[in-house]
């Protein structure tokens, strides 16, 4: 990944919950989250199977759309009647999307708190598969767990796939959550 693909991933710690101020983790686990079933799921296994309150110190990280700087298009400049309404808009979008993110990260959180584990949620803009994959390369965690969405191979093709990148792409073991219904 280059720096310009990077930029500056603007992130907000917006949880940091730490159950003793003696608590040394042994391991950091990064979750890449998102508002879907698939997420609850995958972090219900996770508590289940992998995770240990004593030892491990959880990392959510949700991305968010771009900032409204970024989405600006091109063809609309200060010149253009629709320009202002256009950034009033976007400035609006994005506040609710930051709102919605914060507001995801600590009910997720509270999914961890409530079963005694150290838990800290970071929300930023950007594009999913680049912001995870930047994270993994500043935290170095121990390893990743992600859901699976259950894209069929067609929307894979089209969209892409944030947790196939992300296994390819991380130097860390990943974890993906199989889609369920």
């Amino acid at each position: 990944m280059d720096n310009q693909q990077v930029e500056n991933f603007n992130h907000e710690v917006i949880l940091d919950h730490i159950q003793s101020e003696h608590f040394k983790p042994s391991r950091t686990v990064l979750i890449a989250v998102d508002d879907s079933q698939n997420t609850i799921h995958s972090i219900q296994f996770a508590i289940n199977h992998l995770l240990n309150s004593t030892t491990d110190q959880i990392v959510l990280i949700h991305a968010r759309a771009k900032e409204s700087s970024q989405l600006y298009l091109p063809i609309l400049n200060a010149a253009n009647p629709l320009f202002n309404a256009y950034k009033s808009s976007i400035t609006e979008f994005m506040k609710h999307e930051k709102t919605l993110s914060n507001s995801l990260l600590k009910d997720l959180g509270q999914m961890f708190i409530q079963k005694g584990f150290n838990v800290r949620g970071i929300s930023t803009a950007g594009d999913p598969r680049l912001v995870i994959q930047h994270k993994i390369d500043i935290l170095h965690p121990d390893f990743v767990v992600m859901a699976s969405h259950g894209k069929g191979m067609v929307a894979r093709a089209i969209l892409g796939s944030v947790s196939s990148y992300v296994l390819n792409n991380s130097k860390v073991p990943v974890l993906i959550v199989p889609f369920s219904e």
